[in-house]
Protein backbone atom coordinates (compact mmCIF):
# COMPACT_ATOMS: atom_id res chain seq x y z
CA UNK A 1 0.00 0.00 0.00
CA UNK A 2 2.89 2.20 -0.29
CA UNK A 3 2.68 5.21 -2.54
CA UNK A 4 5.38 3.80 -4.61
CA UNK A 5 6.82 6.60 -7.32
CA UNK A 6 4.54 6.86 -10.52
CA UNK A 7 1.62 5.24 -8.49
CA UNK A 8 -1.54 7.27 -8.74
CA UNK A 9 -2.68 6.46 -4.56
CA UNK A 10 -6.04 4.76 -4.72
CA UNK A 11 -9.04 5.32 -2.70
CA UNK A 12 -12.03 2.88 -2.22
CA UNK A 13 -15.14 5.12 -1.24
CA UNK A 14 -18.64 2.88 0.03
CA UNK A 15 -21.52 4.64 0.57
CA UNK A 16 -25.15 3.63 -0.40
CA UNK A 17 -25.52 7.66 -1.55
CA UNK A 18 -24.89 7.86 -4.86
CA UNK A 19 -24.64 11.84 -4.67
CA UNK A 20 -21.83 11.86 -1.81
CA UNK A 21 -20.13 8.87 -4.11
CA UNK A 22 -20.34 11.20 -6.82
CA UNK A 23 -18.77 14.15 -5.00
CA UNK A 24 -16.04 12.61 -3.17
CA UNK A 25 -15.56 10.94 -6.86
CA UNK A 26 -14.88 14.18 -8.85
CA UNK A 27 -13.47 15.88 -5.71
CA UNK A 28 -10.95 12.95 -5.58
CA UNK A 29 -10.29 13.06 -9.34
CA UNK A 30 -9.88 15.98 -9.92
CA UNK A 31 -6.48 16.31 -7.51
CA UNK A 32 -5.37 13.33 -9.46
CA UNK A 33 -6.26 10.32 -6.79
CA UNK A 34 -7.84 7.00 -8.59
CA UNK A 35 -10.92 6.62 -7.05
CA UNK A 36 -13.25 3.49 -7.09
CA UNK A 37 -16.93 3.06 -5.79
CA UNK A 38 -18.99 1.01 -3.95
CA UNK A 39 -22.72 1.42 -3.19
CA UNK A 40 -22.59 -1.36 -0.28
CA UNK A 41 -19.81 -2.82 2.13
CA UNK A 42 -20.60 -6.27 0.43
CA UNK A 43 -19.68 -4.24 -2.93
CA UNK A 44 -16.74 -2.78 -1.14
CA UNK A 45 -15.56 -6.40 0.50
CA UNK A 46 -15.40 -7.34 -3.09
CA UNK A 47 -13.83 -4.39 -4.54
CA UNK A 48 -10.58 -5.70 -2.20
CA UNK A 49 -10.10 -8.64 -4.32
CA UNK A 50 -9.46 -6.78 -7.08
CA UNK A 51 -7.96 -3.63 -6.02
CA UNK A 52 -5.46 -3.10 -3.39
CA UNK A 53 -6.54 0.94 -2.44
CA UNK A 54 -4.26 3.13 -0.34
CA UNK A 55 -7.34 4.00 2.03
CA UNK A 56 -10.67 3.65 2.11
CA UNK A 57 -13.62 5.89 2.98
CA UNK A 58 -16.75 4.57 4.86
CA UNK A 59 -20.13 5.10 5.42
CA UNK A 60 -21.20 3.47 8.73
CA UNK A 61 -24.81 3.88 7.75
CA UNK A 62 -26.11 1.82 4.66
CA UNK A 63 -28.57 -1.22 3.44
CA UNK A 64 -27.06 -4.69 3.56
CA UNK A 65 -23.62 -4.32 4.88
CA UNK A 66 -23.10 -1.32 6.77
CA UNK A 67 -19.79 0.08 8.32
CA UNK A 68 -20.14 -2.13 11.24
CA UNK A 69 -20.21 -5.44 9.26
CA UNK A 70 -17.52 -4.11 6.55
CA UNK A 71 -15.11 -2.79 9.62
CA UNK A 72 -16.13 -6.97 11.23
CA UNK A 73 -14.89 -8.39 7.74
CA UNK A 74 -12.25 -6.30 7.14
CA UNK A 75 -9.85 -8.25 8.67
CA UNK A 76 -10.16 -11.42 6.71
CA UNK A 77 -9.30 -9.65 3.53
CA UNK A 78 -5.92 -9.77 1.48
CA UNK A 79 -3.34 -8.28 2.79
CA UNK A 80 -2.11 -5.04 2.86
CA UNK A 81 -4.96 -3.52 4.91
CA UNK A 82 -5.50 -0.08 3.85
CA UNK A 83 -6.46 2.54 6.22
CA UNK A 84 -10.09 3.34 7.25
CA UNK A 85 -11.62 6.84 7.70
CA UNK A 86 -14.92 6.51 8.45
CA UNK A 87 -17.68 8.91 7.60
CA UNK A 88 -20.89 9.23 9.53
CA UNK A 89 -22.81 12.21 11.14
CA UNK A 90 -24.15 10.63 13.86
CA UNK A 91 -21.25 8.39 15.13
CA UNK A 92 -18.20 8.89 17.06
CA UNK A 93 -15.68 6.87 15.22
CA UNK A 94 -12.67 7.60 16.66
CA UNK A 95 -13.48 4.20 19.09
CA UNK A 96 -14.34 1.72 16.17
CA UNK A 97 -11.80 -1.03 15.64
CA UNK A 98 -9.74 -0.58 12.38
CA UNK A 99 -10.66 3.06 12.02
CA UNK A 100 -7.87 5.52 11.87
CA UNK A 101 -9.78 8.61 11.89
CA UNK A 102 -13.22 10.06 10.92
CA UNK A 103 -14.89 12.55 8.79
CA UNK A 104 -17.87 13.58 9.88
CA UNK A 105 -20.62 14.70 8.15
CA UNK A 106 -21.72 16.96 5.88
CA UNK A 107 -18.19 17.73 5.29
CA UNK A 108 -16.58 20.23 2.77
CA UNK A 109 -13.90 19.81 0.07
CA UNK A 110 -11.60 21.01 2.54
CA UNK A 111 -12.41 18.61 5.15
CA UNK A 112 -12.04 15.99 2.82
CA UNK A 113 -8.99 16.77 1.25
CA UNK A 114 -7.10 17.28 4.59
CA UNK A 115 -8.21 13.61 6.53
CA UNK A 116 -7.02 12.06 2.93
CA UNK A 117 -3.82 13.37 2.52
CA UNK A 118 -2.92 12.65 6.33
CA UNK A 119 -2.65 8.93 5.04
CA UNK A 120 -2.27 9.23 1.29
CA UNK A 121 -0.01 11.66 -0.25
CA UNK A 122 -1.45 13.92 -2.77
CA UNK A 123 -0.39 12.51 -6.92
CA UNK A 124 2.55 13.51 -8.20
CA UNK A 125 1.78 15.12 -12.04
CA UNK A 126 2.15 12.53 -14.68
CA UNK A 127 1.82 9.25 -12.07
CA UNK A 128 0.23 6.59 -13.18
CA UNK A 129 -1.38 3.45 -12.21
CA UNK A 130 -2.31 0.52 -14.80
CA UNK A 131 -4.12 -1.48 -11.84
CA UNK A 132 -7.00 1.36 -12.31
CA UNK A 133 -10.48 1.12 -14.21
CA UNK A 134 -10.66 3.56 -17.16
CA UNK A 135 -14.37 3.99 -17.15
Amino acid sequence: MSNLPNKTPCILVIDDNASIRQYIQDTLSDEGYTVILANDGETGLLQLSVYQPDLILLDMYMPSVDGWSFLAAFPQTPLPHAPIIAMSSEVDVKHLPGVKAGLPKPFTIDGLLNVVTRFVSKPTPGATDDTAPTG
